[in-house]
Formats: C-alpha cells, structure tokens, sequence
C-alpha cells in the first residue's frame, strides 16, 4: 500500500498535519504549519490519526528499506567492478576488498541472529500452545 493512497482518506489540514507530523515528530510545530490548533492536533490524534501515522511511518520505513535494498544490488556491482579493473591501484582494491568482506560479515551475523531469534520466538510460542 502506497502513502498517497492512504493519505486520499483526509482532507488537506490533516495530510499537512501528518506529513509535517511524520517528518518533525512535534505536534506543536506541526500543528503549526497545518494550520490547525494545537488542541485539534490532540483531539485527531486521540481519535484514531496516531494509529494512522504510526501506520503511515511503517509503510515509509519498508519503502526506503526496498529501495535501499535495491541500490545495494548497484553497489555491490560497482565494489565487484573496482575489484575486476586491471587498471585500479592496488589500494583502491585493498579498500574495496576490506569493505565487501566487512559488510559480508555483517550481513552474515544479522542473518544468524534473526534465525536465531526466530528459533527462540518458535520455542516460546510452542511453551505457551
């Protein structure tokens, strides 16, 4: 689900207040720069817009991860590039070569905890079933 469309829902105070409020995290300000009192921020937020903001901030986060995602593919390929020019001092190499084995590592462990962490999360689930 994209932001746009759930953003159609409202009208054009409060897809101000929810942009501004999801960029700045301060309600004053962002009340502010919607145009609405402070107190009318509280009330939309008390009557269901803090669900849809929080809602809204997952979407944004899980779009940057995909796009993130995406141009990691691109930099690997420039890193393995660097690596294959004959033409590429040495010590761009060795700097391209620490980097790949360095983020390698580091996906490697994020990967073993995660399985980890589910394996944990399986056990307590099955305790409690």
């Amino acid at each position: 689900m994209e932001i746009a469309e759930e953003l159609s829902k409202y009208n054009q105070k409060q897809v101000k207040f929810i942009l501004s409020l999801l960029q700045a995290d301060n309600i004053s300000k962002s009340a502010k720069i919607s145009g609405i009192s402070e107190m009318t921020a509280h009330k939309w937020l008390k009557n269901g817009l803090k669900d849809e903001i929080n809602k809204l901030r997952k979407i944004y986060i899980e779009d940057n991860l995909k796009r993130l995602e995406f141009a990691s593919i691109k930099a690997t390929d420039v890193l393995i590039d660097i690596l294959e020019d004959e033409n590429c001092p040495k010590s761009v190499k060795l700097n391209t070569s620490k980097a790949i084995l360095d983020y390698t590592l580091k996906i490697r462990e994020q990967t073993q905890i995660i399985e980890r962490l589910e394996g944990i999360e399986k056990r307590i689930e099955d305790r409690t079933n």
